[in-house]
């Protein structure tokens, strides 16, 4: 049964420079799920590749990973382990966000939503949350920036999450008009940026049916 995720509604412009952008976590629960209230030219994908096997030791997803377990650990929480079904359901996201140019949780032209794309990357879930940021090309920036929302840190920093996978793409060719979603009902209802870089990172804990891909407790 999926017990419940990790939500926040509202969008978070942040002054600093470069423009930069955060969503504080996930859009509300579907129905019945509990929730908690709470390319064209020039286009890379740094977190194109599906699992963290293939990744370069120092990419972006790995130095974010990094980052954020240095920060569980200083509170005295267990570090996050990365999941390559989560990898893939972020790099896509990230890779949604700057090929088609909007910046939410809610993919407008698909209507795909967090928990959607977890599942359909393999993963079965029984907590789920997310966390987008637009503008910044260091791990480091994003994460102090995440920090300093209360939304992301809850994402960040919770004892319920044990696994996680990260995206980042960027487009240094970004063009000003991404569509952004002030009221998380998924529909578009003004533009920014141009934000260049597009990260992705979603926080899950899995089902007891899953135990990669078996039933608990099978080998």
């Amino acid at each position: 049964m999926k017990e419940w995720l990790s939500a926040a509604l509202a969008l978070a412009l942040t002054t600093l420079a470069p423009p930069a952008l955060t969503v504080p976590a996930t859009p509300p629960a579907p129905a019945g799920a509990v929730g908690n209230g709470s390319a064209p030219a020039g286009l890379r994908f740094a977190g194109e590749r599906r699992g963290t096997a293939g990744r370069p030791a120092d990419g972006p997803e790995r130095r974010l990973l990094a980052a954020v377990n240095r920060e569980r650990a200083r509170r005295g929480l267990a570090p996050l382990a990365a999941d390559s079904r989560l990898d893939a359901a972020a790099a896509a996201h990230s890779r949604a966000m700057a090929e088609r140019g909007f910046f939410d949780h809610c993919d407008p032209d698909t209507g795909s939503l967090p928990w959607r794309r977890v599942e359909d990357a393999g993963y079965l879930w029984r907590a789920v949350g997310e966390n987008v940021a637009a503008g910044r090309s260091d791990a480091a920036d994003v994460l102090a920036q995440w920090l300093g929302s209360r939304g992301h840190r809850d994402n960040l920093l919770s004892r319920d999450f044990v696994e996680t996978g990260i995206g980042y793409a960027s487009d240094p060719d970004d063009r000003p008009g991404v569509r952004l979603d002030r009221d998380g009902d998924c529909a578009p209802d003004r533009r920014g940026g141009p934000y260049r870089h597009y990260w992705t990172m979603v926080f899950a804990a899995p089902s007891r049916h899953d135990a990669g891909g078996r039933e608990e407790g099978e080998r």
